[in-house]
């Protein structure tokens, strides 16, 4: 019973791999049924002495109307599988109108080649066998092209994922980083002034005036730099706005870089997500002109262009060689913020010779 089980799953395997239903492709069927009849009938002319010129010209009507009927019909078989609304009727149509469609074929061309019509059947068989190994030849190439494109897509998928956890970690680290600095560090230096105020009064006149000027110090850190610090690690866009943000970023450089913003759009309307992405693209730009380009000026420019949100940032830093971007952790973050909006960016050299930074994203 087991023996007769094991051999009814078998066949059922061998119907399911011939039945398919596999992919019916008309015009490539159509193409290769009229080489193939191209091709025998004009080596069996030259065979008999006739020139494969003349053989061409002979042939070629019989193979033009073979190669439309073969594709009417196996058009209307595609149509019909798809309409079959179980797989085991897409099977037995797939089956059935291709074996319909290989006996009215054998028929119709035995009597245009005015063949015996006993040779019929067998040569209804032959094209029946032809058409079922032409279509699971493609069939299997199809689904293996299917699996390696799935598999892609998987990986593609996967490194979107990775990149987006990427951002997460960077934005989550600098927001916790940002609050401390903001709660702690300021909280503790607020305390720190207020006990060193305290203390200074128990002191004398020249003690307490040389305290005075460590706690103004200290409240100047606090006030400013803490201050400037967490707004540079994690800038509150939502609140201050996108120009404001990038004008507190260049004033980071003002010692050694010019650096001239421009933003020629309303910020108001674009999410603020995105203006988090545009912000963190031009602070990896300008990172990049300063620490490995050495640039002393930049110029930094955001507009719409239709759909897309075009980002800018040009320095007169070192020329770029050949090689000379490489993969590093900025420019994984401009790659990872440009594909989370299905944007794209390049580093080449502009005008005058300067380095140029080009961004863009889709805009919704």
């Amino acid at each position: 019973m087991r023996g007769v089980m094991l051999n009814k799953t078998a066949f059922a395997r061998i119907f399911d791999f011939v039945a398919g239903p596999w992919p019916i492709h008309p015009i490539g069927f159509a193409i290769i049924a009229g080489f193939l009849n191209q091709f025998s009938g004009v080596r069996l002319a030259v065979s008999h002495g006739q020139s494969t010129a003349e053989a061409w010209i002979h042939f070629l009507p019989s193979s033009i109307a073979m190669a439309a009927i073969l594709w009417a019909g196996f058009a209307l078989t595609s149509v019909l599988i798809k309409r079959a609304p179980t797989r085991r009727q897409k099977q037995a149509t797939y089956l059935g109108i291709n074996f319909l469609i290989s006996g009215i074929f054998a028929v119709l061309f035995g009597i245009y080649d005015g063949r015996p019509v006993m040779d019929a059947p067998l040569n209804t068989l032959r094209m029946y066998l032809v058409i079922l190994t032409v279509s699971t030849i493609f069939g299997i190439s199809e689904n293996r092209i299917r699996r390696q494109a799935t598999r892609a897509e998987d990986a593609l998928a996967e490194v979107d994922r990775q990149r987006s956890l990427l951002l997460q970690a960077d934005e989550g680290t600098r927001r916790e980083v940002a609050d401390f600095l903001h709660d702690r560090v300021q909280a503790g230096l607020v305390v720190a002034n207020m006990q060193l105020g305290n203390i200074s009064e128990k002191l004398s006149d020249q003690h307490k005036a040389e305290l005075k000027s460590v706690i103004e110090e200290l409240e100047e850190i606090r006030r400013f730099d803490v201050r400037d610090a967490s707004r540079l690690l994690s800038p509150d866009i939502a609140v201050v706005g996108l120009e404001r943000c990038l004008t507190e970023l260049s004033a980071r450089y003002r010692d050694s870089m010019n650096i001239a913003v421009s933003v020629t759009l309303d910020p108001r309307t674009i999410d603020t997500r995105r203006q988090l992405a545009i912000y963190r693209i031009i602070e990896q730009g300008i990172l990049n002109a300063a620490v490995h380009g050495h640039a002393t000026q930049c110029q930094v420019q955001v507009l719409r262009s239709g759909e897309l949100l075009e980002i800018t940032v040009q320095n007169n830093g070192r020329v770029l060689s050949g090689t000379a971007i490489s993969s590093g952790s900025g420019t994984a973050v401009i790659d990872a913020w440009t594909s989370q909006f299905s944007g794209s960016w390049s580093l080449t050299m502009g005008q005058e010779n300067h380095v140029l930074l080009r961004a863009s994203l889709l805009s919704s």
